[in-house]
């Protein structure tokens, strides 16, 4: 009977984990392709940019700032400040490490408890078996960290379609896009 109950908590973890390891993947697929979003719009402003200095040189002869090149030059630079933000956000994600939980002792010695005829390490079993009080919300759930469990599988997902790959893909099937390089 405790070895059913020892798989199926173990089978929970690994599940749990797993689906924490999901969720950052997912989550950095999508900072990821904000990052693409805003590097497009980037180059899109620098093109704009380009005609107008081009128009302008064209009308007048000569190269000055307007506002409008000025207007575009800022909207560059909030754009970069921004894509920098993400990068480093990304950065954060990735160097996340996951707080393995507390471990009790594995090699306990076996010292009959008072008032009990059970060791320690039976008499903790016996308190681990007993149901725990509610636990936190949902909402609490997300925002801790998952704890470190070394089995599992992970969900590999390309980050510029959001398609799910093989782990050692290199070019997405769904997009054809190099999975880790732009």
């Amino acid at each position: 009977m405790d070895l059913l109950t020892g798989l199926r908590q173990k089978l929970e973890k690994g599940i749990e984990s797993t689906s924490q390891r999901s969720k950052k993947v997912l989550h950095i697929s999508r900072i990821t392709l904000l990052i693409r979003n805003k590097k497009e719009n980037e180059d899109e402003l620098y093109r704009r940019l380009g005609r107008e200095v081009h128009r302008y040189w064209e009308m007048k002869g000569r190269l000055d700032l307007t506002d409008l090149t000025r207007a575009t030059l800022q909207q560059i630079r909030d754009v970069r400040e921004k894509i920098a933000e993400l990068e480093q956000s990304v950065e954060k994600l990735k160097q996340q490490e996951e707080v393995p939980p507390p471990e009790k002792e594995r090699n306990r010695e076996k010292i009959p408890a008072p008032d009990s005829g059970y060791s320690k390490a039976e008499e903790e079993k016996v308190e681990e078996e007993k149901p725990a009080p509610p636990g936190p919300s949902r909402e609490e759930e997300e925002n801790t960290a998952p704890p470190f469990l070394g089995e599992g599988e992970a969900i590999f997902v390309c980050p510029h379609c959001g398609d799910q790959i093989e782990e050692k893909t290199v070019i997405c099937s769904h997009c054809k896009k190099h999975v880790y390089h732009d």
